[in-house]
Formats: C-alpha cells, sequence, structure tokens
C-alpha cells in the first residue's frame, strides 16, 4: 500500500499542465478554494446562529457585537458568498470560450452547471437567515416574483416555503436547506468536478500544440496559491472595510420599499417584472435547457469560421443582456 502511495505521489510530482495555462485558468482552483472557506466561515457562524424567529436576529446581532471577530466572520461570509459566484460565473464564461466542454469534458460542463446552482440556491436560501428588514422583505418580493410563474413558481414555492407565509417554518426550511442539505450536495459536486478536471486536464488549444507543458508542481500550484492570497486579501480589506450590515428586525408590518437583491440576481428580476408568467418560466427552463445541451450542439473539434462566430456572438449577447438588465435595474 505505501508503494501504491509512493507511485501515485510521484505521478502527481511529475504532472504537467499545457504551456498555455494564463490567469483564467486559475478560476476554477480559486472557485474551489473559495467554496471552502465559505463553508468554513458558515460552520464557525452555525456555533451562535440559532434558526428560530426569536433567536435569528439576536443571535446574529450577538456575532457581530460580543462574540470575538465574529462581525469579520459574518464578513467574510457575506462578501465571499458575493466572490464565489463571481469567480464561477468567470469560470463558466472561460470554459464556454474555449468550447472545454467539449468531449470528453461533457459531465463535467453538466456537473459545473448543476454546481452553480447550487451556489446560487446557497445564497438565495442564506438571505432569509438574519431575519432582519431586508432579509424579510426581500424574500418576501422574490416569493411574489416567483409565484407569478406558473407551474414551475408553484413547485419552488412548495419547496422553499411548503405553502407557508413567511414565518418560522420557512427560516427553519431555508436554515435546513442552506445548512444541512446545498453545502454538502455542492461539495460533492466540487469533488466530482476537481476528479474530472484531474482526469482529463485542461483543454489545449489548437493554436497552442506543441508548446512547453508547465510543471504542476511547483509552477501552478504556486502561482495559484499567489492568486489565493490576492484574492483573499482582497475579500478581507473588503469585509474589513465594508463590513455586513443588520437592519431592524423583521417587522412584517412595516414593509421595506423596493429591496434590491444581490447583483447575480437583479437580471432574473427584471425578466419576471418584463415578462408575463408563462413567458419567465418558459425562458428559464429553455435557457438551463440550453446550457445543458450546448456540448451536444456544439461537437465538431474543428468548426467552421461561421458557428464559430455564432457560438462567440451568442455568449456575448448573453452577458451584454445580462450586464444591461442588471444596470437597469439598479438605475431604476
Amino acid at each position: 500500500m505505501l508503494t501504491s502511495i509512493a507511485e501515485l505521489l510521484r505521478a502527481e510530482r511529475d504532472r504537467t499542465v499545457p504551456g498555455h495555462v494564463n490567469l483564467l485558468h486559475y478560476l476554477g482552483g480559486l472557485t474551489a478554494i473559495f467554496f471552502a472557506l465559505e463553508v468554513a466561515t458558515g460552520l464557525l457562524l452555525t456555533i451562535y446562529y440559532r434558526p428560530s424567529a426569536a433567536g435569528a436576529y439576536y443571535s446574529t446581532g450577538v456575532i457581530m457585537d460580543e462574540v470575538r471577530l465574529g462581525w469579520l466572520i459574518r464578513s467574510v461570509h457575506r462578501w465571499g458568498a458575493d466572490l464565489l459566484i463571481l469567480l464561477s460565473l468567470t469560470h463558466l464564461a472561460r470554459v464556454y470560450f474555449a468550447r472545454a466542454y467539449q468531449a470528453p469534458r461533457q459531465l463535467n460542463w453538466t456537473v459545473g452547471i448543476l454546481l452553480f446552482v447550487l451556489l446560487l440556491t446557497a445564497s438565495f436560501t442564506g438571505m432569509l437567515l438574519p431575519w432582519d428588514q431586508y432579509a424579510y422583505w426581500y424574500t418576501d418580493s422574490a416569493r411574489a416574483a416567483i409565484a407569478a410563474v406558473p407551474v414551475l413558481g408553484k413547485m419552488m414555492l412548495t419547496l422553499f416555503w411548503g405553502g407557508w407565509e413567511i414565518s418560522e417554518e420557512v427560516l427553519l426550511r431555508f436554515y435546513a436547506l442552506h445548512v444541512g442539505m446545498v453545502p454538502w450536495l455542492a461539495a460533492s459536486l466540487v469533488f466530482v468536478h476537481v476528479l474530472l478536471v484531474w482526469r482529463f486536464g485542461i483543454k489545449e488549444p489548437a493554436r497552442a500544440a506543441g508548446a512547453a507543458p508547465v510543471p504542476f508542481v511547483p509552477d501552478f500550484l504556486l502561482n495559484l496559491l499567489i492568486a489565493v492570497l490576492l484574492v483573499g486579501g482582497l475579500l478581507l480589506s473588503v469585509s474589513v472595510i465594508f463590513p455586513a450590515t443588520l437592519l431592524a428586525p423583521a417587522d412584517p408590518l412595516s414593509a421595506l420599499p423596493q429591496p434590491q437583491p444581490r447583483w447575480y440576481f437583479q437580471p432574473l428580476r427584471e425578466l419576471l417584472q418584463d415578462l408575463p408568467g408563462w413567458g419567465a418560466g418558459l425562458g428559464a427552463v429553455a435557457f438551463l435547457l440550453a446550457l445543458f445541451l450546448i456540448p451536444a450542439l456544439d461537437r465538431r473539434p474543428a468548426p467552421p469560421l461561421w458557428q464559430k462566430g455564432l457560438q462567440r456572438a451568442v455568449g456575448v449577447a448573453v452577458i451584454a443582456a445580462a450586464l444591461l438588465l442588471g444596470a437597469r435595474g439598479y438605475l431604476r
């Protein structure tokens, strides 16, 4: 057994990555590392957090005001969620434009899409947990928007709300999803994702064929460590300068006007407001289905120029539409 472990370590020591790797190729590793940071800070917060209507707001205040460095842990967890979504989005965009979803990496693309959906779910369910005015009324506005979508909206409400209005039962359900289910499903998918990358490696573009490979140890790992330190330092700085806030306790009788969603949910809210319920539901399902089908629609390793141009144009159009919808939402 020791011989097998020694052989495995030697193989990893001699592993190489394609010579064309650049800063964008570290996005996947950064996403996995900062996902682990989110899990770690979340576990620390659960030590003091109490998932009840009476205890959620009070325990959050205790974390921020009485627990040593509790305010910093909460701020890192809050801003880390935004960073994690940003890293995963940019990583997804890099894989798309590099056409790294093609054989034999189709399964890894599917795993990545499922993982991104789970990260959005984790972020959404975590918003309600502080039980302050923003948490309550943003979740209520999201409930109203989801309820307007036929069939799919009802299924979502049954999953997240269980038929109740926003109350302690909903808080407990969000807490169970946010802490007890979604992170561990996501961790399992991260493991599978990393395992598939280890198995198939990084896709090398045709124009970089023949470039000298780069040693995985220490070159690639050292560069990844530098990237982690730089991004981690930025996250820590933002967490210190802009600590997570806590508004007044949730009050069902005092509505908070126009609670703004997180930036990554803003384009979706704009679409829900612009399209009729059936159109929004159909559009969401069609978009997710299209994401999953991309490897099947683009299978040729060397497609004609018009197909490459179309693939890039679709990606740029989706990104531009999301940016415009998000900007319009904030400027209203």
